[in-house]
């Protein structure tokens, strides 16, 4: 399935019995995902991972029965604001492409459950991403973040967030309403201190702090004597008031 060629197999595609539930095309070199895509009625899985994609057909959301779509490794830098409107999707990897923003209306899937924007240059995380109420896992890490805004505290089902080789300086109080929350990536950011709230969920098993220049002395103590103790120190009331002193 060449590039050139990708409509003209996608239609032959749309005439198959049974119908194609699930498609391969990545290292095709494409250059578009096309709106000939939008005929094949009953897909539930694309891979379009490592081609040449700058474009998505605004008609994407007219693949009702979508379940996964990878995208990652292309040259995205601008999503159709349709693509939140996949109500089947559960599962979107953009990750490695150049996205420096999202469209308005982003964070609107009513299915998603993993979400992988990693390795783009995103510099803002929209509000809107508290309306992603299924959502388990939040893949942000290599991105040029440097805000968490509080509307992720709403992400109830969320258990792995990873925040990595970013800009952030602080997380917000926020978090702790994810009572799922079960990893918290923070490495290689600014951090100096962390809101003591930000630690509340009780799931809470590994919270990654490493190579923060900048990070309190008194984090980095309790981190060496291991993630159980780390924890216990950054919920501890000893914690709480060296962050109102020193935040």
């Amino acid at each position: 399935m060449g590039g050139n060629n990708f409509s003209k197999d996608v239609a032959k595609l749309a005439q198959a019995d049974p119908p194609v539930t699930e498609l391969n095309a990545s290292n095709k070199r494409l250059t578009g995902l096309p709106a000939q895509i939008t005929q094949l009625h009953a897909l539930k899985i694309f891979n379009g991972s490592n081609n040449r994609i700058k474009v998505i057909t605004p008609q994407i959301d007219q693949l009702k029965n979508l379940v996964k779509l990878i995208l990652m490794n292309n040259q995205l830098s601008v999503l159709p604001e349709s693509i939140s409107n996949l109500p089947s999707l559960e599962e979107l990897n953009l990750s490695v492409n150049k996205l420096k923003e999202l469209p308005r209306g982003f964070g609107a899937f009513p299915k998603l459950r993993i979400l992988d924007l990693s390795y783009n240059g995103i510099t803002v995380v929209p509000t809107q991403i508290g309306l992603l109420n299924h959502c388990e896992e939040l893949l942000l890490s290599f991105n040029d973040i440097t805000v968490i805004p509080p509307e992720i505290g709403r992400l109830t089902e969320l258990r792995e967030l990873r925040l990595s080789n970013n800009y952030i300086e602080d997380l917000c109080a926020e978090i702790g309403n994810c009572k799922s929350l079960r990893i918290i990536d923070l490495a290689s950011n600014k951090i100096r201190l962390v809101h003591p709230d930000a630690f509340k969920p009780d799931p809470l098993e590994r919270i990654e702090l490493s190579n923060n220049s900048t990070l309190d002395t008194v984090i980095t103590t309790a981190a060496r004597r291991g993630q159980e103790e780390l924890i216990d120190y950054l919920r501890s009331s000893e914690y709480s008031s060296h962050y109102k002193s020193n935040a």
